[in-house]
């Protein structure tokens, strides 16, 4: 890694594109030799869907220590301890920043969303778990009545520090103001809708080489209904207050 660093770590945001940023990650670590990419995945799985980097973190994904070595790369994945104690090229997880102590030396960066869409897109995403009979593979069967409902009820009774999962990701008070400090001691903050040259711009700073494969997305949102819109636009209205301070600050237009 160049500059002073000695690990990096990914304050991951559901429904961001952080995925994709971490099988490019994950693919620093990928061994042809270890690793049959074919042989990873289930059978449902297209090939298309299969490349090192995602066939890498699955390999995080089952591990018991969610970790993974390669070429020389630890990667770790989701246990706080573990990030904390740093012995890592390269982590994520879903933890509140503000819970965590990493050691000095990390790298951290994120990636921001326009939180009507990231919500959204997270709504497409249960609705397409429940088409194919997965929300209990993920532990969310409990959500299917709501989800059956549509739009209107996931934004009214969906857990709010999932909702506002930006938010909440940097503030356990659902702050803006709290949340923009935090993410303004991040080393790096990137946006969805300019993710690609945002990733080139981190891959430069870092000294590495990263290549995006864009993970399998949720199909695309149906247009909502306009009240639902608008009643969700409002719920989000904290989101969008820590946008405009994060772009602030980072004079991000």
């Amino acid at each position: 890694i160049a500059g002073p660093w000695e690990r990096i770590y990914h304050v991951h945001v559901q429904k961001t594109g952080g995925t994709t940023l971490n099988h490019a990650f994950c693919a620093l670590a990928f061994e042809p030799d270890r690793i049959d990419v074919a042989e990873t995945f289930d059978s449902d799985v297209l090939p298309e869907e299969m490349y090192p980097g995602r066939a890498v973190q699955m390999r995080v994904h089952r591990s018991p220590d969610r970790s993974f070595e390669g070429n020389g790369l630890r990667l770790v994945a989701f246990d706080a301890g573990e990030i904390e104690r740093g012995r890592y090229f390269y982590a994520w997880s879903h933890v509140p920043y503000h819970r965590l102590r990493l050691p000095p030396g990390t790298f951290t960066f994120t990636c921001l969303r326009d939180p009507v869409a990231r919500a959204l897109s997270r709504f497409q995403m249960l609705r397409d778990l429940r088409r194919r009979g997965k929300l209990t593979h993920y532990g969310q069967e409990d959500l299917a009545p709501m989800i059956d409902e549509g739009l209107a009820a996931f934004v009214e009774r969906y857990d709010r520090t999932l909702l506002l999962h930006q938010l909440s990701t940097f503030s356990a008070g659902l702050d803006p103001e709290e949340a923009a400090e935090h993410v303004a001691r991040l080393d790096a903050v990137l946006f969805t809708e300019s993710l690609g040259s945002d990733a080139a711009r981190l891959a430069r700073t870092l000294g590495i080489e990263l290549e995006l494969v864009h993970a399998k997305r949720s199909p695309e949102p149906s247009e909502p209904d306009p009240a639902s819109r608008r009643r969700l636009r409002e719920v989000l209205e904290p989101e969008y207050r820590l946008l405009e301070l994060v772009r602030a600050r980072r004079s991000v237009p």
